[in-house]
């Protein structure tokens, strides 16, 4: 045979292998895939490991004070797993009566321990993989079950599995519900949880598990696992108390009028910090917090706008507060309508500022038409509209508040649904007094609050504090910067007649010797387009800030459609403001009138008491701490306090050890360290000071007896 046969017949024998072995493995795979397929996937599947997501622990929300607004509260189901390779035989049979006597105490009451032992032995005979001890086990019940015979043991000695779950829990219930949220992966997640839920939610874990089950997996031992960092804290500006009253007062007014929703927002004037936000809508006979009105509703604000249109006018004309502006008779025709004002007056003509005081439409509108409504005027208008930072949102930190509806001839243009809605002779003189126009009430509070800020706007927050494990990490109000909207002159009008509507206008009620306040009244009707409604629908307001001088808080409270009784502002709103400055007022040392405002010339006309003689130690404390000034003549351990017409003076009462001390003027308690020392046995009778001793102070000291008479 020739070498090229020989060699072609070895390739040959090679190929025809090869293709007789890829023959085999094509059949084989079609062989898995079509009639072995079933018991393959279900192998495959018994036996599977897989990545779990290890949730972390969510952060908790705070109050400004620490309370607790929301956390989540652990849940565990109890298992062991009595088919673990590092479970030894020894290890069970060692602790399985006394795990069984653990578990019928705190676990199965029911059970015998008998039957509880039974079972477990079963368990580990069959290597149950999942054998469930406890559902829904709080954290202190499984610190008590770690703790187990058995269980106790390292690693997967002990077998035990925790699965986790966690609820979370709102302390105060419904209190701020609905800026506080829901988390996301709720139906509908909304407020702080949903802002800030990168800050809150942690990192999630990993962790291996192998299926051993329809839809049950355990932990696998051996693998790396990426361990679950917790979420990081949120301390909140809101205030829980005040939280509390503002929903009280809210919550007491809708019920007695039936309104349809009410909202309340408190704010810090420098800061932004919203100390409050109550919002409650009416669901069938009750109010609950469904919507945060505060941020998100829309509403014609009424009079309480007519503040922007004057700031406007101070800030376009210079214009006086004695300027005149006629009234009469209590009307004005626009087109094809009529602005009227709510009540009639004596006088036909009257100032700027009592205008305002009184909420005369008339006035304003007029004033508005006269200064705004031609050439350029609309323009400017709305120029000052947006230096007031009232055609932007507030940019506060709940999801879902909307623009500002405020908007002029070219930018109804651009917007189909507002499209044609300009008039030349109407929109102007009708968005003067608050109409056709919407606001949210925290934009119309935002706006106010700066007027109380001396003309500084500051976005308001309530996010306070960002911290990990007790540590600041971010502090969310540190760059919160102000913008000035408007001179310091026209600022100082705004404030002269906010401050004149509650002295001598329409919010007199407010009036309180103990507080000053200024503010706005509004009551807006709100279906006057309904030619034929079958009743009048309105909206009722008050917001401004107090004290009057040097605010600290300002305040918006809102009330849609009243049914009962009254429905002015001045009437249902501003009681609902007067409660929450009345409980401020009470609470916070800041806002609390001083006493004694002329300063106390000498020392002489404190009332400390003097002639007392005591450790000097103890004086130099008490008097450091009130930061009043003593002086010293020795270094005596021991002194009498008294005081000359300008000072404190500690003279010294020298204690000798070898004869009776003088101890007249002491307390009791100091008395008695001294003689009881020396070893002198001491009976008193009375209470307060030594007035009388029965020894004389300086004779020879023996082991006697002391009688004391304290007085």
């Amino acid at each position: 045979m020739s070498v090229r046969k020989e060699i072609l017949g070895r390739a040959y024998f090679v190929f025809c292998l090869f293709l007789l072995v890829g023959a085999v493995i094509l059949g084989k795979v079609i062989m898995i895939d079509t009639v072995e397929r079933s018991f393959w996937v279900e192998k495959g599947n018994s036996q599977s490991i897989k990545k779990q997501v290890v949730k972390a622990h969510r952060g908790n929300i705070y109050a400004d004070d620490g309370g607790l607004l929301a956390t989540s509260i652990p849940f565990f189901d109890v298992r062991i797993d009595f088919g673990s390779s590092a479970m030894r035989q020894r290890y069970f049979d060692d602790n399985v009566d006394s795990l069984a006597v653990c578990l019928q105490r705190d676990i199965w009451p029911s059970k015998s321990v008998g039957a509880i032992r039974s079972e477990l032995v079963t368990a580990r005979k069959n290597k149950i993989r999942y054998f469930l001890i406890k559902r829904d086990a709080t954290f202190e019940e499984v610190e008590k079950i770690k703790k187990y015979p058995l269980l106790s043991m390292s690693g997967y000695k002990g077998g035990l599995v925790l699965e986790r779950n966690s609820n979370r829990l709102k302390p105060y219930v419904n209190l701020a519900s609905r800026s506080i949220g829901r988390m996301p992966g709720d139906r509908q997640p909304v407020g702080l949880e949903l802002s800030y839920n990168e800050v809150l939610k942690g990192n999630h874990g990993e962790r291996y598990v192998q299926r051993i089950g329809r839809g049950t997996y355990i932990p696998v031992e051996g693998l790396l696992n990426t361990e679950a960092e917790e979420g990081a804290d949120l301390q909140t500006t809101l205030n829980v108390n005040l939280q509390d009253i503002a929903e009280h007062s809210l919550r007491k007014v809708l019920e007695d009028h039936e309104g349809e929703w009410g909202t309340a927002i408190v704010m810090e004037v420098k800061t932004g910090k919203v100390k409050a936000i109550a919002n409650l809508g009416k669901n069938g006979e009750s109010y609950y917090e469904n919507l945060n009105y505060g941020v998100g509703r829309l509403y014609e604000p009424g009079s309480t706008f007519k503040l922007a249109t004057m700031l406007a006018l101070f800030e376009d004309q210079d214009m006086s507060l004695e300027e005149e502006v006629e009234i009469g008779p209590g009307y004005m025709v626009v087109g094809p309508g009529v602005i009227r004002d709510s009540e009639g007056h004596p006088f036909k003509k009257t100032t700027v500022a009592n205008a305002f005081a009184i909420s005369s439409n008339v006035a304003i509108a007029k004033l508005a038409n006269k200064y705004f409504r031609e050439g350029d005027g609309p323009d400017r208008f709305f120029k000052y509209m947006n230096q007031f930072h009232l055609k932007s949102k507030t940019g506060i930190e709940i999801p879902g508040e909307p623009l500002p509806d405020l908007y002029s001839k070219d930018e109804r243009e651009k917007i189909p649904s507002k499209k044609g809605t300009w008039s030349s002779i109407m929109s102007i003189p009708y968005m003067a007094h608050g109409y056709e126009l919407r606001l949210t009430p925290l934009q119309v509070l935002s706006f106010y609050n700066a007027i109380a800020n001396n003309g500084f706007y500051v976005q308001p927050r309530l996010g306070d504090k960002i911290v990990k494990s007790g540590t600041l990490v971010k502090d969310l109000t540190k760059n919160n910067k102000s913008v000035q909207i408007a001179s310091k002159e026209s600022i100082v009008k705004a404030q002269t007649i906010l401050k004149a509507v509650v002295d001598s206008g329409t919010g007199k009620n407010l009036i309180s010797k103990d507080y000053s306040v200024a503010g706005k009244t509004g009551t807006t009707r709100t279906n006057y387009a309904d030619k034929e409604a079958s009743r009048k629908k309105y909206t009722a307001s008050f917001v401004g800030y107090f004290p009057t001088e040097d605010p600290i808080y300002s305040c918006i409270v809102v009330i849609d459609d009243p049914k009962k009784n009254k429905y002015y502002g001045s009437k249902i709103a501003a009681p609902v403001f007067k409660e929450i400055v009345d409980y401020c007022y009470a609470t916070n040392p800041d806002l609390m009138e001083v006493l004694n405002e002329e300063p106390m010339l000498t020392t002489a006309n404190l009332r400390i008491p003097t002639f007392e003689v005591g450790y000097t130690e103890d004086y130099e404390k008490v008097f450091g701490y009130l930061g009043l000034k003593t002086r010293k003549s020795t270094d005596s351990k021991w002194s009498l306090l008294t005081q000359d017409s300008t000072d404190f003076n500690l003279e010294p009462r020298k204690i000798s050890e070898e004869v009776i001390p003088n101890v007249l003027g002491m307390g009791l308690k100091d008395a008695l360290f001294i003689l009881e020392n020396m070893g002198i046995e001491v009976k008193i009778s009375g209470s307060g000071k030594v007035t009388e001793q029965s020894l004389e102070p300086g004779e020879p000291l023996k082991k006697e007896q002391i009688f004391l008479t304290l007085g």
